[in-house]
């Protein structure tokens, strides 16, 4: 493998789950992923990563496409710095200010109307109703039909919005960056705000037991509860009367229901019984 024209073997950065993170050239990096991977899908990240860039979002630099070695790549902006998560985990007493940064992020990107995008309702019931997802067929129908009453938005919705794909640069000047482009959405703000409390409340799951669970099980409760009030207040959805601040926590609390039904569908084999359960709650509460 050559970097630059150069016969050299390039450093690996960081990992994902289909793709790794090399250094490459000056100030860049490139998103390799694993040999076989679609090229439509590495094209619509592509796509989607020079369209967050040009609206002036927090996200790297993007500067189009490689194949090396017959495998796909996009190339980068080098960000200097960390996972959020990392940082966290490293910190855990800078969580409030954390997960503000955090917020603040999540804020900025659905201030942008994207109306020509696809939509966020359709791609949770397609989630839902898939074979893949483990849910119960009276719970995928009850899902869906919660999912059909919720309103429609065209707010740009990341889809993935969670600790990982939140870098926090080592220049104290600049804030968050966004990354993982590969599935934006148009729709409420409020469904990608669930599925980021969503993740933030699984945190606990991925844990060991006993100590560390418990530590995470504090901070997670610690993190999550700074954000969401952040987030609500600094969006303007937090409504101004007791009678707003009562709808929006049943529509937010309908929209937890119907993320967790459609996060069944990526196999994560520790969360399985608790969105289960997550579900059936909301469907019957």
């Amino acid at each position: 493998m050559t970097v630059n024209g150069a016969d050299e073997k390039p450093v690996v950065v960081g990992r994902g789950r289909r793709a790794e993170i090399l250094a490459w050239g000056e100030g860049r990096v490139l998103k390799l992923y694993e040999a076989g991977w679609p090229a439509e899908a590495v094209a619509g990240e592509a796509r989607n990563s020079r369209r967050a860039y040009e609206l002036g979002l927090p996200v790297p630099a993007f500067y189009g496409t490689l194949e090396v070695d017959g495998r796909h790549g996009l190339l980068f902006e080098r960000i200097d710095g960390s996972p959020l998560l990392q940082v966290l985990l490293a910190r855990p007493w800078r969580y409030a200010s954390l997960a503000r940064a955090m917020a603040d992020a999540q804020v900025a990107l659905h201030a942008r109307a994207v109306p020509e995008a696809s939509s966020y309702k359709e791609m949770l019931a397609w989630r839902i109703r898939s074979p893949r997802s483990p849910l119960p067929d009276d719970l995928k129908e009850a899902a869906l039909a919660l999912l059909a009453r919720l309103p429609e938005g065209d707010a740009l919705c990341h889809g993935d919005f969670h600790f990982l794909n939140v870098l926090v640069p080592s220049d104290p000047r600049r804030g968050p960056v966004v990354i993982d482009w590969d599935a934006p959405t148009r729709g409420n703000p409020l469904a990608d705000l669930a599925r980021t409390m969503l993740i933030i409340r699984a945190a606990p799951l991925h844990a060991r037991q006993g100590l560390e669970r418990r530590l995470w099980t504090m901070l997670s409760k610690a993190f999550g509860s700074v954000y969401l009030r952040h987030y609500l207040a600094r969006s303007g959805r937090g409504g101004t009367t007791p009678r707003q601040r009562a709808a929006l926590a049943a529509e937010f609390a309908d929209w937890q229901t119907v993320n967790a039904a459609a996060r069944l569908f990526e196999g994560i084999s520790e969360e399985e019984a608790w969105l289960i359960s997550l579900v059936r709650k909301g469907i019957s509460g």
